[in-house]
């Protein structure tokens, strides 16, 4: 039984070695850690950077160029524009950072990112500030009778749409822009991320989703689905939400936010009811995951990500995006022409 608050706000002062760990083993699904001038350091040299293009700014070209694919989501850096039904909907830019152990330098992966003919590097002092932060939630999450993990530091920005309708014709233009078995695919995957109850289990979603092809049978599943739905409070919605990101915990150790919120939200599940995250620019809201638990025994937080459902205005472009920074098990990753190396 918890005996803490399901979310703690603490300075950074107040933390040593394990302190989040022990937060975390009390109950609590969330830790805000305020430092708004090292965000605010962040922010400027991550998101307002004059002389960096983002993806949601720039061409598709540059995007593809700019994407390094993986084994699986969690593998792939660089650019990239995720977009299935309750599943994922962002666009997003992202990189990880290493240790050279002989150098102690900061190595960023990628390094730079194509900008039409020329070439962006993240300025080192930003990357500097995302390892120190990144290594203090570490030190913080770990136990401190054990020795540090190593790990790789994950930065993420994130740009979620406000306009409801354009998040539709995103998952459109995905649908679109493959093939007639890989479109049969995607239609599958939206209707296993529909599947609620007994139906929402890996196996009998699938088996699902393929009979659903069939009108018949799928007219079935459907009035199935919508019985049970009514009865899944874990995918309960607030009213006028919709579902852009499926309850899930993360891979990583942590994952650590902060951003700009107008339509979006992130909500935790506390066995018995969502709540929603206090995400701001003023302090980094740490989860953790799933080597958590495997690392440290510590629980992963459980949680989704919502669009609100309201109308966007001229007023919140730009809004709706997120500064992600986390970590992960150390391991090399291999790229079109080379290798990623893993210090």
């Amino acid at each position: 039984m918890s005996t803490v608050e399901p979310i703690i706000s603490v300075e950074p002062a107040n933390l040593a070695p394990g302190s989040l760990a022990e937060l975390f083993s009390k109950g609590a699904l969330a830790v805000m850690v305020e430092c708004p001038s090292t965000l605010r350091t962040l922010w400027s040299g991550l998101l307002e950077n004059q002389d960096e293009q983002l993806p949601w700014c720039g061409t598709m070209g540059d995007m593809a160029r700019n994407h390094y694919a993986g084994d699986g989501l969690g593998e792939h850096v660089g650019d990239m524009f995720h977009y299935t039904p309750y599943r994922i909907a962002y666009t997003a830019r992202k990189f990880e950072l290493v240790q050279d152990p002989a150098t102690s330098q900061i190595v960023s992966v990628p390094e730079h990112f194509i900008q039409g003919t020329k070439r962006f590097k993240t300025p080192s002092p930003v990357l500097e500030i995302c390892w120190k932060m990144i290594h203090d939630i570490m030190d913080w999450l770990g136990p401190p009778t054990r020795p540090p993990a190593r790990f790789q530091a994950v930065v993420h920005r994130l740009k979620y749409e406000s306009d409801l309708q354009l998040t539709d014709q995103h998952y459109a233009l995905t649908k679109s822009a493959i093939g007639r078995w890989a479109q049969l695919g995607f239609d599958i995957d939206k209707m296993r991320e529909e599947a609620r109850g007994p139906l929402d289990h890996k196996g009998i979603s699938d088996i699902c989703a393929v009979l659903s092809l069939s009108p018949p049978l799928g007219k079935v599943v459907e009035r199935m689905n919508r019985a049970f739905a009514r009865n899944d409070a874990r995918r309960a919605l607030p009213q006028g939400a919709r579902l852009i990101g499926k309850p899930h915990h993360d891979g990583r150790f942590f994952s650590a936010t902060c951003g700009e919120r107008s339509h979006i939200s992130t909500e935790v599940y506390d066995g018995r009811h969502w709540i929603e995250l206090p995400v701001d620019c003023h302090h980094l809201v740490v989860i953790p995951g799933l080597q958590a638990q495997t690392a440290f025994g510590l629980k992963p937080t459980l949680h989704r990500v919502l669009h609100r459902g309201e109308s966007a205005s001229a007023a919140d472009e730009g809004s709706d995006i997120t500064l992600l920074l986390g970590s992960k098990e150390t391991g090399g990753r291999h790229r079109a022409g080379g290798f990623f190396p893993a210090f």
